[in-house]
């Protein structure tokens, strides 16, 4: 349910905030003057996504998950049907031996699995810090590109990679009138 989560608490924050003069269309190409909103706006979104990836790391942090169990259902499913899965199969359209071999190995699934979990409480860590950021931003975009590879889910993947704008350091936008 990190979704409709997210999407809810986002909703509920755009609407209060000066989202729509920060960085339009307009105020970008000079036709007004795009001013910053207030601060509590952007800090209320960025802890709604920490929260999403501090839910989903410290979700999975149970014995079914961290034991492979759910990776091996999920990823044994998905992946065929899936981009990568369409890179790792053989001349006859199975998965090669080799990735057949993981993904039927408990040790490697449970490996893969707690890989997963410690990615996503490193990313909250790292995005919270801003010396760690650009490691967050780039852990994230790992998770959710090798997501978007393995499981076909674009759209959560998307949502969150786009907030990472919100962590990076602010640039200052100059309209016409200031160049």
């Amino acid at each position: 349910r990190n979704q409709e989560y997210l999407l809810l608490l986002t909703g509920a924050v755009l609407p209060v905030s000066p989202a729509g003069s920060a960085l339009s269309v307009a105020g970008l190409f000079g036709a007004s003057t795009p001013r910053r909103g207030p601060r509590w706006t952007t800090q209320l979104l960025k802890g709604q996504f920490l929260v999403v990836y501090a839910w989903a790391g410290l979700n999975k942090l149970n014995g079914a998950f961290l034991d492979g169990w759910v990776l091996e259902a999920e990823v044994t499913h998905y992946l065929p049907r899936s981009f990568a899965g369409a890179l790792l199969a053989g001349p006859l359209g199975a998965l090669e031996p080799a990735v057949a071999a993981v993904l039927s190995s408990a040790r490697a699934l449970s490996a893969l699995s707690s890989g997963a979990a410690a990615i996503e409480i490193a990313i909250v860590i790292a995005l919270a810090w801003p010396r760690f950021r650009a490691y967050g931003v780039a852990l994230g975009a790992l998770l959710h590109l090798s997501i978007a590879a393995t499981m076909n889910v674009f759209v959560f993947g998307a949502l969150m990679m786009a907030s990472y704008v919100l962590f990076l350091p602010p640039r200052r936008w100059k309209t016409k009138r200031e160049r």
